[in-house]
């Protein structure tokens, strides 16, 4: 993954040359979270008592659009020696997105509709203009305490992160230099993690 999150200007002569989107901009961001008490189930037998019952589920869902990025030279051909020189654009690189997701993975973009800058300038590729896949998570944990006495009770907890292990893909390679991953994605988050836990108070 190639993204940076850069501030500076890589066009010290004209400030226009940086204006874009941020490198945080997420247009929707949707999150919803949830918490449910399973009952105690006191009337029935034992077992199902201790299996089913007195459980507290809580789940958080998150659908989000994908980053934003640029395309850049990877060579200082502006000469400036701040090495954050853009690329030039040949044609739009945007491909469609309804395309099979191995398409898009192994080609997110054009990669012969871009070129190194010309010698002496910065690029006339714009900052942040294609956006990356969109993410989906959910991560969900179950709880319940155990009474051993008055006093003293365990507490069993699972935590899932990433639960239905949906990958979630980073963002493709976007440098021009870099002629065996421009355009690839070849990274993704983490896949479904499960941690137990166990405490005793008392």
């Amino acid at each position: 993954m190639n993204n940076q999150f850069t501030i500076s200007n890589p066009h010290p002569y004209d400030t226009r040359f940086n204006r874009g989107v941020s490198d945080y901009d997420v247009p929707h961001n949707f999150r919803v979270s949830a918490i449910v008490n399973v009952p105690s189930m006191s009337h029935a037998p034992m077992p199902v008592r201790l299996l089913l019952g007195g459980w507290t589920i809580s789940n958080i869902l998150d659908l989000r659009s994908g980053l934003p990025f640029g395309i850049s030279s990877g060579r200082d051909n502006s000469f400036s020696g701040i090495g954050q020189d853009r690329a030039d654009l040949l044609l739009d690189p945007r491909l469609p997105s309804d395309r099979q997701k191995v398409e898009r993975l192994a080609r997110y973009f054009d990669p012969t509709a871009v070129t190194f800058n010309a010698p002496g300038t910065f690029g006339n590729s714009p900052r942040n203009f294609l956006r990356g896949m969109s993410s989906f998570n959910i991560d969900a944990a179950v709880q319940k305490a155990f009474p051993i006495n008055e006093q003293a009770y365990l507490t069993l907890r699972g935590e899932f992160f990433n639960l239905l292990n949906h990958p979630n893909f980073g963002l493709p390679g976007s440098s021009v230099a870099a002629t065996n991953t421009l355009g690839v994605i070849n990274g993704a988050s983490d896949p479904r993690i499960l941690q137990l836990g166990a405490r005793l108070s008392f």
